[in-house]
């Protein structure tokens, strides 16, 4: 476990770019990074359409899936936050749909 907690203290100091190397390494490992997605929402660190995007699916698909395998699943928003990230979730699939 030597490398998840050098890993932590990596993080600690580099957040943002530790973040994006980790997130990269994930995109190796989809069922990795389905279960780490998985856990972030359920703990709330991030919503449904966040979640979506980085499975790079749509988030309709996302919990339709998710519903059929039990996932208990947030409906609203319940913080500025939430409005704002879905927002960006919502626009950058509209971006990517039209490129």
């Amino acid at each position: 476990m030597w490398p998840v907690k050098q890993l932590d203290k990596v993080l600690k100091i580099e957040a943002e770019q530790a973040e994006k190397k980790i997130l990269c390494l994930l995109d190796h490992d989809k069922g990795l990074k389905e279960k780490v997605v998985m856990s972030a929402y359920l703990d709330g660190d991030i919503n449904l359409g966040k979640a979506a995007e980085l499975l790079n699916e749509h988030p309709v698909v996302l919990r339709k899936r998710w519903q059929e395998r039990g996932i208990p699943l947030r409906f609203g928003v319940t913080s500025v936050e939430e409005v704002l990230a879905e927002w960006e979730s919502a626009h950058s699939m509209q971006v990517e749909s039209h490129s």
